[in-house]
């Protein structure tokens, strides 16, 4: 290409094409109605690329079950995509031969119509989100970085004035409220980054007005804010986490870090909105331990069942963290005990969805696909996997912005403690059930760091 005019370029490529043309329907003639046709492009154009569209095309012609489809594998567990792993086993499934040691899955065609106007819908779509996703994102971290630093100048100022005191009770909604703003941004389907900036802090200013108007407890807009969080993320998660996928916050295809299930990024956001918000309504209002735990019994099952979040590092968190909660709000200390307890019941829950993962349900998720990983390679592919959680953490620590934000929040938090004087103590000794909550954030912090490889 590099050696021919644009004209000369296209030419050549349009005479390729209908080579292709004519060598499938030469095919298609010779074996008619009995002809599958599987038509595979390991790589896109230059020009789709530049475009962020890069999820190279494959196209499928059943000659046994003639229908308007689309491909999907339980690799992505997505309409429409599937993983260039899974095209290996598909053919050697097609021709009876054994798929047992591939990584990836053989796919399938599941009906629907206008399958055509879908895909070039979806390719569209995620090309958007994967071009401009850095963008946004860095406008969320930035915000949240000057609003820690921002809230720690008033306190230190110790404001008097009913403005200067609302002001900094807004911006601390408004940051708790960005999440369930990208999360629900996929509705709005906006097509360019400008409108996609503004619908987010719309949405952002709207949550944040309606939490600052719950006001009768200074401590109800949080309560808002955390629990519409956690309602919104489970729901979206047992439905099949249709916002997830398709939102800036959640995670991208053309990556391929993750398909399907709850990313580490709202994983991170559900544990810590669940522990501010279990904790908060026992505070707040004169409830039972006992909803505490039937919240936590949910939370863990939608990150952690296989069919579901299918997040085994979140699920390890949730775990950890949750039972440190409900221990320490039975108990004033910790004893050897409890913490013996936390540590039995992690590799037990584990091993249950491992469980239902390989003998239950049909699509195996990436612990089912792990399990089966270090069956056929033994310690080998435990120590790389091992190796490759710290390499990714430490690589990401090194180039993400979330760890400026998480460096930031962890001095101006430390500060705190010091300055202005007595400032934590007195919310600590008004909110005593949210601190337990809140020693348990910092348990589950050090938790999904060591247990996930994007934990940051």
């Amino acid at each position: 290409k590099g050696y021919l005019s644009s004209d000369s370029y296209e030419t050549n490529r349009l005479m390729v094409l209908d080579d292709i043309d004519k060598f499938i329907k030469t095919v298609v003639d010779s074996k008619g109605n009995a002809a599958d046709i599987l038509i595979v492009s390991p790589i896109v154009s230059s020009n789709a690329y530049r475009k962020g569209e890069r999820l190279a095309p494959i196209i499928y012609r059943d000659s046994s079950d003639r229908i308007s489809g689309l491909l999907k594998s339980a690799t992505t567990r997505r309409e429409g995509i599937i993983a260039n792993l899974d095209i290996a086993p598909f053919i050697s499934e097609y021709f009876g031969c054994s798929t047992d040691n591939y990584v990836g899955q053989s796919f399938k065609v599941v009906h629907a119509n206008d399958n055509y106007e879908f895909i070039k819908k979806l390719n569209k779509y995620t090309a958007f989100i994967y071009m401009n996703r850095t963008e946004v994102l860095s406008i969320f971290a930035i915000y949240e970085i000057l609003i820690v630093i921002l809230i720690f100048i008033i306190l230190q100022l110790k404001p008097k004035n009913n403005k200067l005191n609302n002001l900094y009770r807004f911006l601390i909604l408004s940051n708790i409220a960005i999440p369930i703003a990208l999360l629900l941004l996929p509705v709005l389907w906006p097509d360019t980054l400008l409108k996609a900036i503004v619908e987010m802090l719309v949405l952002t200013g709207i949550l944040t007005i309606i939490a600052a108007i719950f006001k009768k407890e200074r401590i109800d807009g949080v309560i808002l804010l955390t629990g519409l969080t956690c309602a919104l993320l489970s729901a979206d998660i047992m439905l099949g986490s249709t916002l997830i996928k398709n939102g800036f916050l959640g995670y991208d295809p053309i990556i391929g870090a993750r398909y399907y299930g709850i990313g580490n990024e709202y994983m991170g956001i559900l544990i810590g909105c669940t522990l501010v918000f279990s904790t908060a309504i026992l505070d707040r209002f004169k409830l039972s331990k006992w909803t505490v735990s039937l919240i936590y019994a949910l939370i863990i099952i939608a990150i952690g069942y296989p069919g579901f979040g299918a997040n085994v590092g979140g699920s390890i968190t949730a775990v950890f963290a949750f039972l440190f909660v409900m221990f320490k709000l039975y108990n004033e200390r910790l004893k050897i005990k409890h913490i013996l307890f936390i540590i039995i019941a992690v590799p037990i829950f584990i091993g249950l969805l491992a469980l239902i993962d390989i003998y239950i349900l049909t699509d195996t998720s990436h612990l089912g696909n792990a399990i089966g990983q270090i069956r056929a390679g033994g310690i080998d592919v435990i120590i790389s996997i091992i190796i490759r959680k710290v390499s990714m953490n430490i690589k990401l620590f090194n180039v993400s912005i979330w760890s400026k934000v998480l460096v930031i929040s962890l001095g101006v938090l430390g500060l705190l403690f010091y300055r202005p004087f007595g400032v934590a103590k007195q919310v600590f000794n008004k909110y005593k059930n949210l601190k337990i909550g809140l020693q348990g954030l910092l348990v589950a912090c050090v938790v999904t760091f060591l247990v996930n490889d994007s934990g940051v």
